[in-house]
């Protein structure tokens, strides 16, 4: 028988460059390598050509990650992969790091590992880091006789040595570089790019969907290099939903009440692409409900918002360079216009483009309607009703008078050994239910059915509502109300499956496997385990305790908290027992 109740790092390190490498800022070449996750996933590959006890490599990193100082650096040597003891961190920030060590082959490549972490073990399914703390070099002495103790680094003796050249940056894999458009601007170069427009009170950066902004709160040096701009070229597919992006950076105003307009996009020789094919992800769009839908943008001041704009290219559209305009305006500023300039091909996309993901076009489906409507499914066939019950692909459900299920089979299989119960006790028994009426349909359709049931007894009243989709899953919300003040011992809901039936389990703590004879379950809110199938190869069930909200937690249940009428305050879980022919 179910019940549910209540009373209610050292590591050898190979690889050189291997992805294409690049170019940016202070002639810093970013690249790929190849190397154990667990040194992070970027390192900086220095080469030191004087032989020294200590040498200095300076690292202009312009790290996005946050508190860059409480890292660690770890540093192994290219030709024997052995880690570096001596690694002292002089001055470490976002845009830049001084690290000075020990070097060992001399001349010779180092790597600096700026991200090293360790993994903690996930209880479940997550996959958590912590990165390492900074260590002190392995030898004091060291320290000391080249002024590198703490003490001794406001003196700056430590720049007089010998200095190790920055060869490249390098991500671990090509999704982890971040160039370049994580490269951050340093704060100097900021202040000289606001220079160079003391009346704007906000930039516009257009951007090519090929590097998508990603940070909101500083500026790429991409930015530093391009400028800001009133101009966007692109090239598109006939066919193509094709998307772009425009960086708003708040320069010298919180922003507010954003608002775009478009014009038609003209082709010289008169063909135009209308304005209603444009759409701003971030402005406008269509709800759950497949209702239009208006939003509102603010960006604090200092801060980067991305707008995303796409744009349907019909099928039909002749190649050529089409021109159009796009406005854009904020509360209390000048209205800004953006140039588009989008070369057509005579390239045809049959699928928008969304079997290349570089093209974004996937981004229209934030405004897709399928599956709003109630429409079967294939292989689903439409449901068919009846008084007390309902059948669907392959199963049927019988309802008793209390609306909740007394009959479950799968194919001929029946899954319950008798029908289910929500059972409410008290010092004299539970409390025997009498139907208050017949049960009423609040919908029948091919896809779904909707019942109420009311049941009652001297003390309680007892409703439910349940709604079958046509793919089987049936939701059933219950209602329990005293009439009369009562003392109640326990409250549950018995979910009696056939013991040749329920052969295996999955679920409340467990991975899996075949059933256990018995296992108990208490709610715990670092745990997202509020469900459980029992079943076989071919027939089974499974429950899901939900609160009185849905909530979508799916690893623990910190954001929606316990469901009070379950939890009651840490009384309530599960047992799952045999009991007779019944499990």
């Amino acid at each position: 028988m179910v019940y549910v109740w209540l009373i209610i790092c050292v590591v050898a390190l190979t690889g050189l460059a291997s992805g294409p490498c690049r170019a940016i800022g202070d002639a810093v070449t970013y690249g790929v390598g190849s190397w154990p996750r667990e040194m992070g996933d970027m390192r900086a590959r220095v080469r030191v050509n004087v032989g020294a006890e200590a040498v200095v490599a300076h690292v202009g990193w312009r790290r996005h990650d946050p508190a860059p100082q409480e890292k660690a650096v770890a540093v192994v040597d290219a030709a024997t992969g052995k880690q570096i003891a001596n690694v002292a961190r002089l001055r470490i920030g976002p845009e830049s790091g001084d690290i000075a060590f020990a070097p060992e082959t001399v001349p010779g490549d180092y790597y600096l590992y700026y991200m090293p972490y360790k993994v903690i073990k996930p209880e479940q399914w997550q996959y958590t880091i912590e990165y390492l703390q900074p260590t002190p070099p392995a030898d004091a002495d060291w320290s000391a006789r080249n002024s590198l103790r703490a003490d001794d680094l406001a003196g700056g003796a430590w720049e007089s040595l010998p200095k190790a050249d920055l060869i490249e940056i390098q991500a671990r894999t090509e999704f982890d570089r971040p160039d370049p458009m994580e490269v951050i601007a340093t704060r100097a170069e900021t202040d000289e790019l606001l220079k160079r427009f003391p009346l704007k009170p906000y930039l516009l950066f257009p951007e090519d969907r090929r590097y998508p902004i990603r940070m909101t709160d500083c500026l790429p040096l991409r930015w530093i290099e391009t400028g800001p701009g009133d101009r966007f070229e692109g090239e598109a597919a006939r066919g193509e939903f094709y998307t772009f992006q425009i960086g708003l950076y708040a320069a010298r105003m919180a922003v507010d009440d954003v608002q775009v307009g478009f014009s038609d996009m003209r082709c010289e020789s008169g063909s135009q692409i209308p304005a209603d094919g444009f759409t701003c992800f971030n402005l406008m769009g269509t709800d759950c409900l497949g209702l239009p839908m208006q939003k509102s943008v603010k960006v604090a001041l200092g801060r980067v918002q991305a707008l995303w704009f796409g744009l349907q290219i019909p099928k039909q559209t002749p190649p050529g360079v089409y021109r159009g305009t796009l406005a854009l305006k904020v509360a209390g500023a000048q209205q800004s216009i953006v140039k588009l300039s989008l070369r057509v091909t005579d390239q045809t996309l049959d699928d928008a483009g969304d079997s290349e993901l570089w093209r974004m076009s996937r981004l229209r489906w934030l405004n897709s309607t399928t599956g709003i409507d109630d429409t079967v499914t294939a292989p689903y066939t439409p449901l068919q009703s009846s008084a007390n019950g309902v059948k669907c692909l392959g199963r049927e459900i019988r309802f008793a008078a209390t609306g909740l299920p007394s009959s479950i089979k799968s194919g001929q299989r029946e899954i319950l050994a008798r029908p289910i119960e929500f059972v409410a006790e008290t010092a004299n028994g539970s409390v025997k239910w009498k139907a208050s009426s017949t049960a009423k349909t609040l919908d029948d359709t091919a896809a779904r059915l909707v019942r109420e049931s009311s049941a009652h007894s001297d003390l309680l009243s007892l409703d439910c509502v349940s709604k079958t989709d046509f793919d089987g899953y049936t939701n059933f919300r219950l209602m329990l109300e005293a009439r009369r003040d009562s003392d109640l011992k326990d409250i549950r809901l018995e979910i009696p499956v056939r013991k040749d039936v329920a052969i295996y389990m999955m679920g409340l703590g467990r991975k899996g496997g075949c059933r256990p004879d018995r296992w108990q379950w208490t709610w715990d809110v670092r745990r997202a385990n509020n469900m459980v199938w029992i079943g076989d190869v071919d027939a089974g069930l499974q429950c899901k305790l939900k609160a009185n909200t849905e909530s979508w937690d799916i690893y623990d249940l910190s954001e929606s908290g316990l469901p009070d009428s379950w939890a009651n305050g840490g009384k309530g879980g599960c047992d799952v027992v045999e009991d007779g022919d019944a499990v």
